[in-house]
């Protein structure tokens, strides 16, 4: 109903009370509640004083994705983000985590709009991106995962080159096999405070974000 009508939704991102909807042509849509700035749009201010903003029906998100082909979406408590296949935009609470790193990022609170992240920081195509309240975590196409949190950002480094380490199932054609394979990042997810990454290999990785 309402802007998805006769739309070809490719995929959706999930929040806690809002969500995110990408269709075939590459525009994006939310709906849901807007108590933190995450529908990427402003709603009129509601009659009763403590009335939570919500939208109830899917509506498109303009401003700077307007002329944008969006691939990928993810949604926080808080945040929302979209890329494509070259930029990351992000928007919502700020909290260290919406990848802002100007003078004033830190004064910010909220960001209503989707605004992009400095594409100096992307040395390759992204992949995937995943959302949780303190983080937006993104996949490169390189295999290198960004995790920006804290008002900054780290290129998180994972063991991926160690000897097969379990002990009951270590055997020289095992081990030869593993060792043989080129083993990279190639899934990213996260919720709560937790990352977790997964390798070609099948190596699950998994680390927490602190404030």
């Amino acid at each position: 109903e309402g802007a998805l009508a006769g739309k070809k939704i490719v995929t959706v991102a999930l929040g806690q009370n809002h969500t995110l909807a990408v269709s075939s042509d590459g525009s994006v849509h939310s709906w849901g509640t807007n108590s933190h700035g995450q529908l990427g749009y402003t709603l009129p201010k509601p009659s009763m004083k403590d009335e939570e903003l919500v939208c109830t029906t899917p509506r498109q998100i303009f401003g700077p994705l307007k002329r944008e082909i969006v691939i990928g979406v993810a949604a926080s408590a808080i945040h929302s983000v979209a890329h494509t296949s070259t930029s990351l935009f992000t928007w919502g609470k700020n909290e260290g985590q919406l990848g802002l790193m100007d003078s004033d990022s830190r004064s910010l609170e909220v960001q209503t709009v989707p605004r992009k992240v400095a594409a100096s920081l992307f040395k390759a195509p992204i992949s995937i991106v995943s959302a949780i309240n303190g983080a937006t975590v993104v996949l490169l196409a390189n295999y290198t995962v960004c995790v920006f949190t804290n008002y900054g950002y780290n290129n998180v480094k994972f063991p991926l080159h160690e000897g097969f380490t379990n002990y009951h199932l270590k055997t020289s054609a095992l081990t030869t096999r593993y060792d043989s394979m080129s083993n990279h990042i190639s899934h990213i997810t996260a919720a709560g405070d937790t990352i977790a990454a997964t390798s070609s290999r099948g190596d699950l990785f998994t680390f927490a974000v602190r404030k």
